[in-house]
């Protein structure tokens, strides 16, 4: 298929599909390369994200995020990706109590992903890429008012 042909087919897929269109894609990888973690945000505020290795999809879309116990979700509606801060090769070393080994090689990929949704509430994703695996966590730096309290996690 030549290029014009897929510029064609892609843009129709625009058109006709304007979900595809309106997220935010962002993308971390292991330090060799085979393990991908993309997160997307959609102009809805779901937030999703997908897994790959070695070029194979291991998870596809799938949810992140918490529901509240004052009713909605995080993220949502409202939701606005403000930054990603990418920070590319990560290497240490830390050296366990006990265990054997005498030193532990700490290698990553990070990428940070900063939200911001209605009434000032912030919220940070880090997700990073090892070589052996993914891993992501969620901060909450700064809730206004009474805080927020999470019934349930949506990650699935």
């Amino acid at each position: 298929m030549n290029k014009s042909c897929r510029t064609f087919l892609y843009l129709l897929l625009l058109l006709f599909c304007p979900g595809l269109s309106a997220q935010e894609v962002n993308t971390v990888s292991s330090p060799d390369g085979k393990l991908q973690l993309t997160i997307t945000l959609t102009k809805e505020g779901q937030m999703n994200y997908a897994f790959q290795a070695d070029n194979r999809e291991f998870i596809r879309q799938s949810p992140l995020g918490y529901a509240l116990d004052a009713g909605g979700t995080l993220p949502a509606a409202g939701w606005i990706l403000k930054e990603t801060t990418v920070r590319n090769s990560v290497r240490s070393v830390w050296k366990p109590v006990w265990g054997k080994r005498e030193a532990v090689p700490d290698q990553y990929n990070e990428m940070i992903l900063h939200l911001s949704g209605p009434g000032s509430v912030v919220l940070r994703v880090t997700a990073r890429a090892y070589n052996d695996g993914v891993a992501f966590s969620y901060d909450f730096p700064s809730v206004p008012g009474a805080g927020l309290n999470a019934s349930a996690e949506l990650t699935q």
